[in-house]
């Protein structure tokens, strides 16, 4: 059953993933919405547990926008990787992040130079 509020966005971005005391791997959000995202992993990550996410932009650079490593809560699990839903995102990050993904997916034709309307 489809729990997500807002609407989801396809995406490919590549994140890094923290679990707290020292695991760190990668990863990439498939999809995401504004209250949580798709996560394609190796790693392991049980249900309930607290991962910090970092964007990482193609060739390896950080998100342009600062921000402090978001939080999320693995809610299911797949061959292929984990649900999650964001626990207590920094103002506007998951929107700004969703609206980023939502207008790279646009052919460069149809592209503003101002953030997708709500």
């Amino acid at each position: 059953m489809e729990h997500r509020c807002g609407r989801r966005v396809a995406s490919d971005l590549a994140v890094r993933v923290r679990l707290i005391p020292s695991t760190i791997g990668w990863g990439r959000l498939l999809n995401l919405s504004t209250t949580g995202a798709f996560l394609r992993t190796p790693l392991r990550l049980r249900i309930l547990s607290l991962v910090y996410l970092e964007p990482r932009l193609a060739g390896g650079g950080a998100w342009p926008l600062p921000h402090e490593p978001v939080a999320a809560c693995v809610v299911w699990r797949s061959a292929l990787g984990v649900g999650l839903e964001w626990c207590d995102p920094p103002e506007q990050f998951v929107e700004n992040l969703v609206n980023y993904v939502a207008l790279a997916a646009l052919p460069t034709g149809h592209r503003e130079d101002r953030p997708a309307a709500r």
